[in-house]
């Protein structure tokens, strides 16, 4: 019975994304769609729910029981980035502040630099982020840190 909660739930993700909300335009499409997911894996011993997310519509999984189970995780990139590339989606405070209260909460919390994106100042800018990013959370509760670069495919 559970399985099909967690497929009906991501069913309706995979629709959002075939209609092209790819980037999350509507904040929190994910992390609300799925609080059905966090009893299943609150249960298990083994594995866990990462969501990935540009939001800081976090409130409605504030009080969800998770076991530290599912890790919250961000998309960051310096604001200047945010702003340019990322419109519609919640400024580097915003999404800090959402992590912040996730981890008050106990959620395990991860954060992705992808794409890092290498142009005049680069350096200075993802430095900057980095220092705010540990300004608002708790270094020893973030379970990871990832690195990405930008991928151009021909075709």
């Amino acid at each position: 019975m559970r399985l099909i909660f967690f497929y009906q739930t991501t069913k309706k993700i995979f629709y959002a994304l075939e209609q092209g909300n790819s980037r999350i335009a509507s904040p929190g499409i994910y992390l609300s769609h799925l609080t059905d997911s966090y009893p299943l894996f609150a249960e298990k011993e083994k594995g866990i729910l990462e969501l990935k997310t540009k939001s800081s519509s976090v409130d409605s999984i504030l009080p969800l029981k998770h076991r530290e189970r599912t890790v919250l995780s961000w998309s960051l990139n310096p604001p200047r980035i945010i702003e340019d590339e990322e419109r519609g989606t919640a400024s580097l405070d915003e999404r800090l502040e959402a992590a912040r209260k996730c981890q008050a909460v106990g959620y395990p919390l991860g954060f992705h630099f992808d794409p890092i994106i290498f142009d005049k100042g680069w350096e200075r800018e993802y430095e900057k982020t980095i220092h705010s990013l540990f300004q608002f959370v708790d270094p020893k509760r973030v379970v990871w840190i990832s690195l990405g670069g930008f991928d151009i495919h021909p075709n």
